[in-house]
């Protein structure tokens, strides 16, 4: 990080579109029951989360200047929707008289429901508890319910296969999500509807790359992360007989509403004036009970490369205890800690995890299970520009350093305090408005490092 570029030196940051068949004009509306002469096959994609991660100690604050410090508060209650599901099948393929009926099994009178069935991306509001949507074709469908169009009620995502009577073999998928983006705790349920106990089945989720023997008529999927996945049944003994490729997302995105996770700050200056990087991870790793200092892991353990020719995705261009150098993202900083993780003979029971991409509310989720997130934003969250560039003598590649870049130890946040906590190497332990962390994360491409149990 450069002081002219103004980094942080200065002390003052399903698929929804798969098989998903377009959905009718028909509303969503309340309803007494389901006709008699429906084909109704119950799929039960229970809403509970796959972790239950309770909200722990959460910690109000007092206004400064331009931050805020932490000071504790009485935990507040997981209030995420439960709901039920149940397919009501086609009649013939390519017919668009299938539907889905939605039962809120933890519904309160005085309360609004709104429902999505693509994942998320639109939401219709209930009129009722139990409610349908009809006029379907066959497909995926990812569902998911939110309470008084608060998106920290939001239920599991949950992905059902609505089927027809003339499939070459019927089947009825359900998938309950991922507590998030991280963890493989997903599951992919495929039940064979047109089973025939004298036959052999084998299910895939993988596109048919591998196939797994059913036993019985249903087959389970377990310890998947959230993804698209393929699914289909087939014949054991004549493998062309086979269901179509159904895709599947299971989602990631659900969380609480608080959490805070008491760690120890530690500033960068005077050593490491442009050492946010190495500090954040230093943070971490103290966490985790290793007593590593940040000189230690900025001399020993962080990869670095040539000022101002090499390339900050790969290394941390300069040295962090110099005002003229720049910085790295996250890929150095996975590599920094793999490297001493494995120096302490320790490395098989953690697993390093360079989660760039993934979105915010899956760093509040990894917050919900107790892991601090080592993130990419800019100091005070101001705006990030474009700094100076250069280009690598060795591969011709020409790089621009981001300004205002910065690195902290994600610690906590507050969906109803709009609010994220954060070790922030410049400033302490300080809280951000949730709305500018996750713009200037989204900015400098959601770069993430954790650090989980193997």
């Amino acid at each position: 990080m450069n002081f002219n570029a103004h980094k942080r030196i200065i002390s003052s940051a399903a698929v929804f579109a798969a098989v998903f068949a377009i959905l009718s004009a028909a509303e969503l509306c309340g309803t007494e029951k389901v006709s008699a002469d429906s084909s109704v096959k119950a799929v039960k994609a229970s809403a509970e989360s796959a972790v239950n991660a309770k909200a722990g100690a959460v910690y109000a604050l007092t206004k400064t200047d331009d931050t805020q410090e932490v000071q504790s508060d009485e935990a507040e209650t997981d209030e995420r929707v439960r709901f039920s599901a149940e397919t009501i099948k086609c009649s013939e393929s390519g017919s668009d008289d299938g539907g889905i009926k939605i039962i809120i099994e933890n519904g309160s009178e005085t309360d609004e429901y709104f429902c999505s069935f693509n994942g998320g991306k639109t939401f219709r509001k209930m009129n009722k508890r139990t409610a349908v949507m009809e006029g379907l074709s066959e497909g995926c469908y990812s569902i998911c319910i939110m309470k008084n169009a608060d998106k920290s009620t939001m239920s599991e995502m949950h992905t059902v296969y609505l089927s027809s009577e003339d499939e070459i073999i019927p089947v009825e998928i359900s998938a309950d999500s991922v507590s998030e983006q991280i963890y493989s705790d997903g599951m992919i349920k495929i039940h064979i509807s047109g089973y025939d106990k004298e036959k052999s089945y084998e299910a895939s989720v993988d596109g048919g790359r591998t196939w797994k023997t059913v036993k019985g008529r249903t087959a389970y999927f377990y310890g998947l992360t959230g993804g698209e996945y393929t699914a289909a049944v087939r014949e054991a003994d004549a493998p062309s007989e086979d269901s179509q490729e159904l895709q599947i997302t299971l989602g990631g995105f659900t969380h609480g509403t608080n959490k805070y996770i008491k760690t120890e700050c530690i500033l960068q200056n005077p050593e490491l004036p442009t050492g946010c990087e190495i500090t954040s991870l230093t943070m971490l790793l103290n966490y985790m009970g290793y007593d590593v200092d940040k000189l230690t892991m900025a001399d020993d353990y962080l990869p670095k490369g040539e000022y101002r020719n090499s390339d900050f995705y790969e290394v941390f261009v300069g040295d962090p205890r110099n005002y003229s150098a720049y910085g790295c993202f996250s890929k150095p900083i996975a590599q920094a800690a793999e490297s001493f993780l494995k120096d302490t003979g320790e490395l098989d029971r953690w697993d390093v995890r360079n989660i760039t991409g993934c979105t915010a509310d899956s760093l509040y989720a990894a917050i919900d299970r107790g892991y601090p997130v080592v993130v990419w934003a800019s100091m005070e969250m101001k705006p990030i520009g474009n700094g100076r560039s250069w280009t690598i003598t060795e591969t011709g590649k020409t790089v621009t350093w981001p300004s205002n870049e910065h690195c902290l130890l994600l610690v906590g946040y507050n969906t109803k305090k709009k609010l994220v906590y954060m070790n922030d190497p410049l400033k302490g332990t300080v809280a951000y408005k949730m709305s500018e962390f996750e713009k200037m994360f989204d900015t400098l491409g959601n770069h993430a490092v954790i650090i989980v149990e193997a």
